[in-house]
């Protein structure tokens, strides 16, 4: 016959009621030291070039409006990382540029003016790709806090 007996003291009952607590408090740090890492990431890998298939900074607004937030709500820690330039929604997706008011979009290439309708931006992403290139590390980060947290 095979059987096992736990016995807990005192102390590790409350470890054990404080543990969503405990694993809350480690997920915040955790969660800001992940969008951190993305930050990084998306400035140094996808905003520095070589264009065509990357965005290169041309005056650093798009670079430095890059944003990160942690939110606690109950039992969930969010994290989430943006932009506010209006610009950035048309490179990390791609799409088309129609002028607002005007017929024509007008713009100099090679000193040369152009008009046209429509211009169709490709997708250079840089948030997308940052998130996804630290997942591995993003693991590491949380698995590490939570171990701390419980010893």
């Amino acid at each position: 016959m095979i059987g096992f007996r736990l016995q807990v003291d005192k102390e590790g009952l409350r470890r054990l009621q404080a543990a969503p607590d405990e694993m809350r408090k480690a997920l915040i740090p955790a969660m800001k030291a992940c969008m951190v890492a993305a930050e990084a990431t998306a400035k140094k890998d996808y905003l520095s070039g070589p264009r065509p298939a990357k965005l290169q900074r041309v005056s650093g607004r798009l670079r430095g409006s890059i944003a990160t937030e942690v939110r606690q709500d109950g039992n969930t820690v969010t994290g989430r990382i943006g932009s506010n330039v209006v610009y950035a929604h048309i490179h990390e997706l791609g799409g088309v540029i129609r002028p607002k008011t005007a017929t024509y979009l007008r713009f100099q290439i090679g000193g040369q003016w152009k008009s046209v309708k429509q211009v169709r931006m490709p997708a250079r992403p840089f948030l997308r790709p940052a998130l996804e290139d630290n997942m591995g590390r993003f693991r590491e980060i949380f698995r590490r806090s939570l171990m701390e947290a419980f010893g």
